[in-house]
């Protein structure tokens, strides 16, 4: 029995702290709401200072006022209640205030790292010029994104499409492709994270593209929950650094990990796509021109005090 409550208290222990770090992060007042509340529920739980409190709170709503003493359980479940009420309110508030995405193109560097050169890329990836190889990034099922969507997936889809004069689509190259690729495939998927497929660039080859790496970075769970993962990251970085050299291709876009349509924490994502890119191209040879692409100013900043740091 002790063990169970020691193991109880250990997993409790870790939620208390994830819940704190993801709570964090947010600064606006449903955030430190939902912290103050959290606190007051781990105070409830060990201590029974906020019973007549609560008991007190509790009186103004009934008539006559209770004589049932409250809990401490029961206090630090209002408290729990009243974080995720808060927390919810919060991940709201930070996704409708969400900097908008950029449609011009800045570039921002060079940072040397090895032999090669990394810039960062800021904007819409439909202004891209002279980067010999696109590397998208996808999801596990391989389902490239629609020909009006914002993410690297589905602006590279609409470079490769060929359109009329009046903007009416002609033929959707890219999607095409893909499709049949998959047919062709041993197996129709999940794929695994990591793996890389390469696909002729269409009509963006009119823009100076030569190839397209389609990578499978991102895991969508059906909670809603966007995974990636830095080993994975690696995997693309390396496979897409080893074709530019095999295929003598001198500039490469790479779109920071699950910071466009994944819409994770964009430290992390840097993090974890930065990392492993500056630590291959400074044991490699390769002489390389690296393109960071990312959406927001914001991010390109995020991204540029990495690059400066390591």
């Amino acid at each position: 029995m002790w063990r169970i409550v020691k193991k109880l208290e250990f997993v409790i222990g870790l939620l208390f702290e994830f819940a704190m770090k993801r709570l964090l992060r947010p600064s606006n007042v449903y955030s430190l709401l939902a912290i103050s509340s959290l606190s007051f529920c781990a105070g409830a739980w060990i201590t029974p200072w906020w019973q007549p409190v609560l008991e007190k709170l509790s009186s103004n709503f009934t008539n006559p006022p209770s004589e049932i003493p409250l809990s401490p359980l029961l206090a630090g479940g209002i408290f729990l209640i009243l974080t995720f009420i808060f927390a919810y309110l919060a991940k709201k508030s930070v996704t409708n205030q969400r900097e908008s995405i950029v449609d011009t193109v800045s570039l921002t560097g060079p940072v040397t790292a090895g032999n090669s050169r990394v810039y960062c890329y800021c904007g819409s990836l439909l202004g891209v010029l002279n980067i010999d190889v696109i590397v998208a990034s996808e999801n596990k099922d391989f389902d490239i994104a629609s020909l009006s969507s914002t993410s690297v997936s589905g602006r590279v889809r609409r470079l490769a499409a060929s359109f009329d004069a009046s903007g009416g689509l002609i033929e959707d190259s890219l999607g095409d492709y893909i499709n049949k690729k998959k047919k062709d495939l041993p197996y129709s998927g999940p794929y695994r994270l990591g793996q890389c497929f390469v696909s002729p660039p269409f009509a963006a080859y009119s823009r100076g593209v030569k190839a397209i790496v389609h990578a499978v970075a991102i895991e969508k769970r059906g909670s809603g929950v966007v995974l990636i993962e830095e080993a994975a990251n690696r995997e693309i970085i390396e496979f897409a650094i080893n074709y530019c050299n095999t295929n003598h291709l001198n500039s490469i876009f790479i779109p920071v990990f699950g910071l466009g349509s994944g819409q994770l924490q964009a430290d992390e994502s840097i993090r974890q796509t930065l990392s492993p890119l500056i630590s291959i191209l400074k044991s490699s040879s390769a002489a390389v021109d690296v393109y960071i692409g990312t959406y927001r100013n914001s991010d390109a900043a995020l991204v540029s005090a990495f690059l400066l740091r390591n």
